[in-house]
């Protein structure tokens, strides 16, 4: 789950990263643009209750197969989620993190889908904020997620 610590690998993300700093080196992390579908998720809950995952073409929010298994997908093309992940990114949000952390690998933001067999990618017909398809958005998507 992004902007988490696994427990079972991370058992204590701040002496990981009081260690990796007696060495003189920083952290960087990896996070993708689609969130586990996961109630008690906090990135999930908070997304969830402010509307800001893409939708599908029947106006539920999408939800599809990716690393963390089901997974909702940020809408970034409306601006409340671009600010709503952003805040993610500080201290205080990504917790246990420090400013050993000097950075996060922004990845996969084509969006991809596993289970989407033929584009492997958020479907067409799938919905953005404003009623924009993602026929129409696709190619922006990875821009928005960095924005």
């Amino acid at each position: 789950k992004y902007f988490t610590w696994n427990s079972n690998t991370f058992s204590d993300p701040i002496g990981l990263q009081e260690t990796i700093a007696s060495t003189n080196r920083k952290l960087v992390t990896i996070i993708d643009p689609h969130i586990k579908a996961e109630p008690g998720y906090n990135v999930y809950d908070g997304a969830l209750a402010a509307d800001l995952f893409v939708k599908s073409a029947d106006g539920s929010v999408f939800q599809g197969s990716c690393w963390p298994g089901t997974s909702s997908w940020m809408d970034f093309l409306n601006p409340a989620a671009r600010d709503f992940y952003g805040s993610m990114y500080s201290y205080e949000n990504f917790v246990n993190s420090t400013p050993t952390l000097a950075g996060i690998w922004n990845d996969m933001n084509e969006p991809s889908v596993f289970d989407n067999s033929l584009e492997n990618t958020l479907p067409a017909d799938s919905i953005h904020f404003g009623g924009v398809t993602n026929r129409e958005i696709h190619n922006m998507y990875g821009y928005l997620h960095v924005k």
